[in-house]
């Protein structure tokens, strides 16, 4: 034994020589300084060489089964991202179809605002100038018939120089423009294809005639036994005496 604690000594001194003695001066406190010498060294040598640890058998099936694990719950990690991707994608086509449709309908709903616009003025104009028109038609027939009472039909006024407007009115039932006074001496006088339309009446449907039925055909109406009237072998007419 003497010899162990020379032995274990010697390598202490060996190894570092700047170790601090060691206190225990019993032999199990002696070896477990050696033991924890030798690991020490391994431990130096492995992490020297690169040689990784030992794990038990149980250790290293327990971590498969997690890596496992997670290995499956990453997958349908990443299908379920896969899916909200899809459906991100299709959600923005529908926002962007709608985004298009609204577009669409402002720019529809402008054109719309627009001819209505159009349209009023239009007819606004329309009236002013019928207004006018009127006005000027409703004088001058009260002119013409007192110079018709008067007897001096000879010194009707002249029209206007500026009767005819710039923009003619426009009919409610046809898109053509009502056609000016034909001249400044003259009255206005509507064409004739309205004053015909609206003098003549429609004509009447034509009547189908009735037409007298011939002999051959009344002798096949009577029968091969019978005689038609007026003919052979009827009763002859009483003669007035």
């Amino acid at each position: 034994m003497d010899s162990d604690e020379d032995d274990k000594s010697s390598v202490l001194q060996s190894t570092n020589e700047t170790l601090v003695p060691l206190q225990a001066t019993t032999l199990s406190s002696l070896r477990a300084a050696a033991k924890a010498l030798d690991n020490a060294r391994t431990a130096l040598n492995n992490a020297q060489t690169g040689v990784t640890p030992v794990v038990p058998v149980a250790v290293v099936d327990t971590l498969q089964l997690e890596v496992a694990k997670l290995q499956a719950r990453l997958l349908e990690a990443q299908n379920l991202n896969a899916a909200l991707r899809d459906e991100l994608r299709v959600e923005r086509d529908q926002r962007a179809e709608a985004e298009r449709e609204r577009v669409d309908l402002q720019k529809a709903l402008a054109v719309s605002e627009h001819a209505r616009e159009t349209l009023e003025a239009t007819k606004e104009q329309e009236q002013r100038i019928l207004a006018e028109q009127r006005a000027w038609i409703a004088t001058n027939l009260k002119r013409m018939g007192e110079y018709v009472h008067s007897g001096s039909i000879s010194q009707l006024p002249e029209l206007p120089p500026d009767f005819q407007t710039s923009s003619p009115v426009m009919s409610s039932t046809s898109p053509t423009a009502l056609p000016p006074p034909q001249s400044r001496g003259d009255f206005y006088r509507p064409p004739r294809s309205l004053s015909r339309s609206r003098s003549r009446s429609p004509p009447p449907p034509p009547q189908r005639r009735r037409r007298s039925p011939s002999p051959c055909a009344a002798t096949s109406a009577a029968g091969p036994n019978r005689r038609p009237r007026g003919s052979a072998g009827a009763r002859p007419a009483p003669r007035a005496i």
